[in-house]
This record gives C-alpha cells, structure tokens and sequence, in this order.
C-alpha cells in the first residue's frame, strides 16, 4: 500500500514555493533534492522497514513557470504489534507574469503525518490553497502577498480558515560603499480560536574596505505562535486539562551580530566577531485551574577572534579563541484562579532550573612541510565551562575543563608508498560544586596512538594498513574516602586492512577485516595500577569479488563475518564467558544510465550466540535516481 501510494502520488500536482517566500507558515518540504528529477529509495533492516521517494518537477512556457515538488516517507516496525508511520510534504507554485515586474502566484501546499495513536506525532496534517501577486523582478526589491483557506487536523481535531502571507526581500542595495539586503515575512491562519503565526525580518549590513578587509552587521528577529490541542491529564502545575482545551505556545528571539576581517598581506588574516541573542518562550492553558502558564528567557553573549598566518608556502598556523555567556531563567507568570499552594510549587521548580553558564575555548593549528616528502599537523585547544545553577537545590553547579592535543606525521616513501602515524591525547576534568555531587568528580585521561601505511602499485592494486593502540583512564577524586566509588580504565589494541587487488580487466577483489582487543577494568591512578575485569576480542572479515564488464555497471558478491569472544578475569585468570557472531553472504548491484541510476545492496545476516542460531535476517537497501 505504501509504494502504491508513493507511485500515485508522482501524478499529483505538488511543489515548491519560489524563492521569494522566506519563510511561511507551514514549512517547506524537508528534502535537499531541489533539482528536477525523481528519486526512490527502501531499506530494510532487521526489523524496520524505510520507504522514502520524491519527485520535482520543472516547466516554463511563454510568461508561465510551473514548479512541483513532493515527499514521501513511511516507516513500520514489527516488533510485538506493528508499528508503521508516514510523513508527506508536498508544494506546487504556478506563476504568470503579467509584465516585467509583477505576476500573478497560485500555489497548493500539503503535508502530513500519519502514526498509531501515541507514538510520535499521531495524526496531523496541514493544506492550504493560496493565491496572490507578486511586484518586484527577480534581481531587485520583491513583494510577494497571498491569501487563501487552510485546513488543519491534530491530535483528531479538525479546523479550517482563512490564511495569508506576506514576504519581501531587498536582494542587494549599494549607498556610498555600504552594502544592504534585507527580507521579511509574515503568515497567519485564523482557525477558530487557533491563530497560528510567524514572522521574521532580516537586515544585513557591509562595508569593504582595500585588501580584502570587511565589517559586517546583522540583525534578526523572529516570532512564532502555535495553538495545540492539549489532551490528558495530570499535568505539572496542578489541574487536568479537558479535551476542549489549547496550549499556546508563543516565542521570540532577536539577535545582533558583527564582524570584522581584516587582510594586512597574504602571509596574515584574521577577524573578529561578537554577537548577543534573545529568545523568549510562553506557554499558556486556555482553561482556568489548570497547569499554570510559565515562561523561559535565555540571553547569550558570543564573542570570537580568529588569526591565520603563513609566512611561508612550508608554514602554516591557525589560532583561535572563543567566548560565550548565556543565562536561562524560567517564570511562572500570572494566571486567574490559580492555587497559591500550586503557584508555590511551580515557582520552586522554575527556580531550580535556573542557571547561568559560561565557555572559554582556545585552539591552535599548524604545519609545516618538513621537506618534500615529509608533512607534520599539530593542533591543540582547551575548552573551559563553568555552569553555575543560583538555586540551592540545584546540586549541577560545575566547573569543566578540556584538553586535546593531537600531531600527524606523513612521509612519502616514492610515489606509490605513503607512511602516517597519528598521535592524540584529551585530559577531561569534572568537578562539582556541591558537596551532594562530589563523589562525581572524575578525570578522565586518553592516549591513542595510530600508525598507517598506504601502498598502490600501477594496475589498480592499492593496500591500506591500519594499526591503533588506545587507552583511557577515569579516576574519580574521592575514590580513597567514599565507598562505591571506583575509578576504571579502558584499552584496546586494533588492526584493520583494506585491500584491492585487480584480477583482469573487469573483475577485482576487495578485502576487508579488522581484529579488536579491549578490556575493561578497575584502577588506581595514585598507584597506577590496574586489574583487569572483562576482555573481549572480535574480528570482522568482508571479502568480496566486483565484476564490471559493462559501461554503466557492477556487481558485487562477497561473505561478510563477525564474531566476538568475551571473557572474565578473576585472579588473573581469564575465563571464557561466551561470545555473539554473525555472518552471511552479501551482494552488491549498480548500474547508470546515461539518463538515471540503480543501486541495490543486500546481506543474509545469520545471528549466533553460544553456538546456536538465533535469527536469520535479510536486509536490503534500494535506491533509484532519475534527473529530468
């Protein structure tokens, strides 16, 4: 039923807004294939299976210009009962053009989702049908107004009325070296006693100057109202809310920022920027007596430098820092009728999750070409966080600091032999402020070493080898003095190997595997000294033979396997403690023609555990591209 409906669905007449329309109640389809064409793709995985597909659809003719969009999506698990759920957005924009600049606009918008009650969002969906002018040409100032009738269903409550728009951009605008633009809109929809709405306006400000060097200004603001309904009961706050009722959810945010780069040469460049943010949020109940109205306003300073310098074409360095303060409180506002005993209640909730933060980052990078055979990378940052909560219930007052450090060597041994080793390191320090959490504060301290080698010889035979070495150590503070506390260390020991080996002139074979040793187990950092608790060992093998013998296409077919071995260690004595593999043949086909493109990958995956098959899988992906 689902690819059926997605079939049909190519023939109905939906699409995309142009351009003009930033942004509009509704939304728009949540897809980043903007170009003509259809796309389809299913996957099944172990119990899931993914249905999602689309299609755009392009055409202009004399003063007409036609554009069609769709979306797709279903999803059902079988797991106990089934559970399946459908999401489509679709939009279709007709325009005429009357003169040079002004037109004619219809367009029909749709989308919905479809669920068991419960799960996700339910049941909800949303269409409208609008028209309008629109005045302005496509590289100059442009009005856009639209007026139309909306349908609406949520959570099985149904309402329509009257809706419209309004959005306008000023693309770009040049006064004495200085650069504007600016864009704005507007929609709402009168539904009842439900009034949805948006809004935002935009306006961007620059001013370059010689050499590359320029000040930039932005600023923004934006609303946003929704009426839900609000089912069920039991709400904090104190009161059940009955099946009429509405939560109005009402928020605004506005913000500032600017820039400045600047370019002395090309050896040095930089800039700087800082930025402050508003947003305020309000949620009100429609019935008297029932969960309270309350309110958050968060407000965050943002200020960074950045400084790039290149004295020579073997030296490079890139240094910056960041800063960043926010504050978040939340408020119980007024409301008639209410319980002070409840009032009471929530105002100590909202207190408790107040609090203030502040971030302090600086990073460094660099490199250098040693000779011409032989580059290193290094790079460095610290990342500071203070979290301070001014309740005294709230125990989450903290203080965190991070530490990474990181270089990479690479050296090429003649043209076809590559040699790399990477090194890295992070210190991670937690500390709580409060008494009641300081059984929690923990370092947390990580070493990996990595070395590779890349081999290609003429052909098409290339061999890539990977080693890693690994280890972390979390000691806690108070490991000595309260009891349950017990710092713990993690290491593993990994190679892997990724292998092409050219067979003829169409047929190849690729190889894949990887063995991973880790344990786990308890630690004394003082002492330094460990005693292993758990090891697991596990290897993972893919060969796979790929034949091409035709322009456009592959095929694939190889045996994928992994298997995991866990073991206890008691004494010093390790014992076996089980282990959990899968296997199963793989396949892989694609095939392009000049005009589209089929891809389908599948895999029986068998599941054993203690030598006994628990489940035997297949999974399958399938994907069909066609560009118009």
């Amino acid at each position: 039923m689902i690819l059926a409906r997605l079939i049909g669905l190519s023939a109905l007449v939906l699409g995309s807004v142009t351009a003009q329309e930033w942004p509009i109640y509704g939304g728009s389809p949540a897809s980043t294939d903007t170009l003509p064409g259809a796309h389809f793709r299913f996957e099944r995985m172990l119990n899931t299976f993914s249905w999602n597909g689309g299609m755009v659809v392009e055409a202009a003719e004399g003063p007409w210009r036609f554009r069609a969009d769709q979306r797709l999506s279903a999803r059902l698990i079988r797991a106990g009962r089934s559970l399946r759920q459908e999401e489509y957005r679709g939009r279709v924009v007709v325009d005429h053009s009357f003169g040079q600049d002004w037109g004619a606009i219809a367009q029909q918008r749709s989308s919905s989702v479809t669920g068991p009650a419960g799960i996700d969002l339910g049941d909800v969906s949303q269409h409208l049908v609008l028209g309008g002018v629109r005045v302005g040409s496509a590289f100059g100032p442009r009005l856009t107004g639209l007026l139309g009738w909306e349908w609406n269903r949520q959570l099985g409550r149904d309402d329509a009325g009257l809706s419209g728009s309004v959005t306008g951009e000023v693309p770009g605008v040049t006064w004495e070296q200085l650069q504007m633009q600016g864009r704005g809109a507007w929609s709402a929809s009168e539904l009842g006693d439900r009034r949805p709405s948006d809004a935002a306006v935009e306006v961007s400000l620059r001013r370059p100057f010689e050499e590359g060097s320029a000040y930039a200004l932005t600023a923004s603001y934006e609303a946003q109202r929704r009426d839900l309904p609000a089912v069920g009961s039991g709400l904090s706050g104190g009161g059940a809310v009955d099946a009429g009722a509405l939560l109005r959810r009402q928020e605004e945010q506005a913000s500032v920022r600017q820039s400045l780069t600047w370019f002395i040469d090309p050896t040095l460049r930089g800039a700087i920027d800082a930025g402050w943010t508003s947003r305020q949020i309000e949620r009100r109940y429609s019935v008297v007596g029932g969960p309270l109205p309350a309110g958050i306003r968060r407000s965050e300073l943002a200020a960074g430098a950045r400084l790039m310098w290149s004295p020579s074409a073997k030296w490079w360095n890139d240094l910056s820092m960041g800063f960043t303060r926010g504050e978040e409180q939340h408020e119980v506002l007024e409301a008639d009728g209410s319980d002070p005993t409840a009032i009471d209640e929530q105002w100590r909730q909202a207190r408790r999750r107040n609090h203030q933060s502040q971030r302090i980052v600086l990073a460094v990078r660099g490199g250098s070409a040693i000779s011409d055979a032989t580059d290193l990378t290094v790079s460095a940052s610290s990342n500071i966080l203070r979290y301070d909560t001014p309740d005294t219930l709230n125990t989450d007052d903290r203080d965190e600091l991070l530490l990474t450090a990181s270089a990479e060597l690479m050296h090429r041994v003649g043209p076809r032999l590559v040699l790399q080793l990477v090194v890295d390191g992070a210190v991670d320090h937690l500390v709580f402020l409060s008494r009641f959490q300081s059984s929690n504060n923990v370092t947390i301290r990580t070493l990996r070493l990595a070395p590779a080698v890349i081999w290609g010889m003429r052909g098409g035979f290339l061999n890539v080898l990977r080693a890693e070495v690994a280890a972390s150590y979390s000691a806690f503070d108070f490991e000595d003095r309260v009891g349950g506390v017990q710092s713990y260390s993690y290491r593993q020991a990994m190679w892997s190997d990724s292998l092409l080996v050219p067979l003829g002139r169409s047929v190849q074979l690729e190889f894949t595997g990887s063995l991973r040793l880790f344990e786990r187990g308890l630690f004394r950092w003082r002492d330094f000294r460990e005693r292993p608790e758990r090891m697991f060992v596990e290897l993972a093998l893919w060969p796979r033979m790929r034949v091409v013998r035709w322009s456009y296409g592959s095929l694939a077919v190889g045996f994928r396997s992994f298997r995991q071995e866990r073991s206890v260690i008691r004494d010093g004595v390790r014992a076996f403690d089980g282990a959990i593999g899968s296997s199963g043949p793989t396949v892989e086909f694609e095939f392009a023609w000049p005009s589209a493109r089929l891809a389908l990958t599948g895999w029986r995956e068998t599941q054993r555990t203690e030598g006994r098959t628990v489940a035997s899988i297949s999974n399958v992906t399938l994907q069909v591209r066609t560009p118009f």
